[in-house]
């Protein structure tokens, strides 16, 4: 390894799963660099036909299989990103115009197929939305499969050494499937974002991963050295050996501090004073439920309920929603499953939406109001979660409240449904809570008032930060300013939590500052006493619980309110949790600090 010139091969990408990787790096060549065209005499033009149409049926019983697999190792919910492949296999595309087009042009199927994937690639590529542009990854999935047979390719077999590195262009989820994962350690593509169905898996898989990284196939060669870094971002290709040692170092520091949290478990999250703190998780598929199971999660406190539709890459009908909601509630038990409506718009977008007109879609239409509009998917849906209730307990949430006219307009159409299925005599929780998310400025500040027409709040902090300064936090240009502390934040959030209990209604935090054991005092300080969070940061969050005292808090609280700059009070946040927890701190806790 090189033992100087850092920079070399320190590259940026977007982290997409957590966790860190250290490895030689084994690249994924692209198989369209081996296709040619050649043209066909009329008698060899039947012939290709049939071999393209055997490479098709040949494809059908991969997915099929892959599908089932997937399912049976991995989760429900990600095998249907098979299903969607299988869709896309019986389009008209790969079932009539490739075989009209080897009839008319008289040309090899191989090359056929590759200029129709071009064609599909430049339409797909002027998209802004990051969904849509995903989803050409998933025709050109379906494209290789067929390809690979056509080329007499040999399957993608990852029987590689010990912790390799996977390195790609892109990487497709028929390929992310296949890993082996006692052999991969973690990936990095050019290509890809936090909702590419490859991203998906490898959060699945818990497999570290980056993607998004540019020039990096320009700058790995096949067996390099190379640290994946899920949690930061970054790739580092042949890095100084004290780099290596570095995160050799780092990696041993989180295994002993996982493993002495992992005895630490079944333990409840109570303050050293007593008071007992809910520690829900935040789910988006089958896959995290086990995680909130196995952590011990106190409940959901949220679940994404759009990620399932988006692996999709359709509507799905009330009875499919509802196997997708009657699954988690049940595997919770007696725990509450708050389950959130469609939050679709922004980055995430399906395809009856028309949002080619949209200049800035998270200030459009988008989430609640996508909700409102679309009358017949919102009603289909809060079906389901209706139903859903009838195996356990279950709350609706709503999204992106910005007006107490939503929350009146939801509360008809929730009285719509309940008549509907008493009608139909179907069974569900007549008295099923309600409750609304606080991530618009305007929510906040009317508080007072909001909490006269609803259940319960959740406060989602990633967009009321991103809304009340301004800033997206994905554009490395001001993501500075994006600081889930500055004061103007901490007041909204105080505002919020003090109003709810004021009027005794339940509130809960589940952005990201809820999983970030530096906040936690903070957060228990302002009045706090749920939280929701991804599986995977309970143990740290509740150990940080075990190790204060809600008066402790408290004094930190109104300290921090009572100050002005973002640095200083980042300060004392470190301070305190490194005072309260100086014999089990955590690993690079301040990394933590947004």
């Amino acid at each position: 390894m090189k033992k100087d010139n850092i920079t070399r091969g320190l590259l940026k990408g977007i982290p997409v799963s957590e966790g860190i990787a250290i490895g030689c790096a084994w690249i994924l060549e692209s198989l369209w660099d081996e296709v040619s065209g050649y043209s066909l005499d009329k008698d060899a033009v039947k012939k290709e036909n049939k071999r393209y149409k055997r490479a098709v049926e040949a494809v059908e019983q991969q997915l099929v299989e892959c599908r089932d697999r997937v399912k049976r190792e991995i989760g429900s919910e990600e095998a249907k990103i098979f299903e969607s492949h299988l869709s896309i296999l019986n389009d008209l595309f790969f079932q009539k115009e490739i075989p009209q087009s080897i009839q008319s042009e008289k040309k090899n199927a191989e090359w056929l197929l590759k200029e129709g994937i071009e064609r599909w690639n430049q339409s797909f590529q002027k998209m802004k939305s990051e969904f849509f542009r995903n989803r050409i990854d998933d025709i050109k999935d379906v494209a290789v499969r067929i390809l690979r047979i056509l080329l007499q390719s040999e399957e993608l077999k990852l029987s590689l050494e010990n912790s390799t590195i996977l390195v790609a262009h892109d990487l497709s989820p028929s390929d992310t499937a296949r890993i082996d994962r006692n052999k991969i350690v973690g990936f990095a593509t050019e290509l890809g974002g936090q909702t590419s169905h490859a991203s998906i898996l490898a959060r699945s898989m818990g497999l570290p991963a980056v993607v998004g990284v540019e020039r990096l196939m320009k700058q790995v060669h096949n067996g390099d050295p190379i640290i994946v870094d899920g949690n930061a971002g970054i790739v580092y290709i042949d890095p100084p050996q004290r780099i290596v040692k570095g995160y050799e170092k780092r990696q041993k520091q989180f295994n002993a501090y996982w493993n002495r949290l992992s005895q630490e478990v079944r333990l409840p999250a109570v303050t050293t004073d007593g008071v007992d703190i809910s520690l829900q998780a935040n789910v988006s598929m089958t896959a995290d439920i086990s995680l909130a199971v196995r952590y011990r999660a106190d409940g959901i406190g949220l679940f994404r309920t759009e990620l399932p539709f988006l692996i999709a890459g359709k509507l799905l009908n009330e009875d499919e929603q509802l196997q997708i909601y009657r699954t988690v509630v049940e595997a919770m038990k007696d725990k509450m499953v708050t389950i959130r409506t469609l939050d679709l718009g922004g980055d995430k977008f399906l395809p009856f939406q028309d949002v080619t007109g949209e200049r800035n879609p998270f200030l459009g239409w988008r989430s609640i109001r996508i909700s409102l509009q679309e009358r017949d998917i919102f009603k289909i849906q809060l079906r389901a979660m209706m139903r859903a209730s009838a195996y356990g307990r279950v709350r609706i949430l709503f999204p992106m409240i910005s007006s107490l006219e939503e929350i009146q307009e939801i509360c008809e159409v929730m009285e719509e449904v309940k008549a509907e299925l008493e009608k139909d005599q179907i069974p569900f929780d007549s008295s099923i809570q309600s409750g609304v998310m606080i991530e618009v400025p305007s929510a906040a500040l009317m508080m007072d008032r909001l909490v006269k027409y609803t259940d319960f709040v959740s406060i989602g902090t990633n967009d009321l930060i991103q809304y009340t300064l301004a800033v997206d936090r994905n554009n490395e240009k001001v993501a500075k300013f994006y600081k889930p502390v500055n004061p103007a934040i901490l007041m909204l959030i105080h505002k919020t939590i003090q109003a709810a209990n004021q009027a005794g209604i339940p509130v809960s935090l589940c952005g990201e500052m809820a999983g970030n054991p530096l906040y936690t005092s903070l957060l228990l300080g302002f009045g706090l006493r749920q939280l929701s969070m991804s599986p995977l940061t309970l143990m740290e969050v509740k150990e940080r619980v075990r190790a204060i005292s809600i008066q402790e808090c408290e004094k930190v609280a109104e300290r921090v309110l009572q100050m002005d700059f973002i640095g200083d009070i980042e300060k004392v946040l470190l301070d305190f949790h490194l005072k309260a927890n100086k014999k089990q701190s955590i690993p690079h806790l301040e990394n933590r600090i947004v």
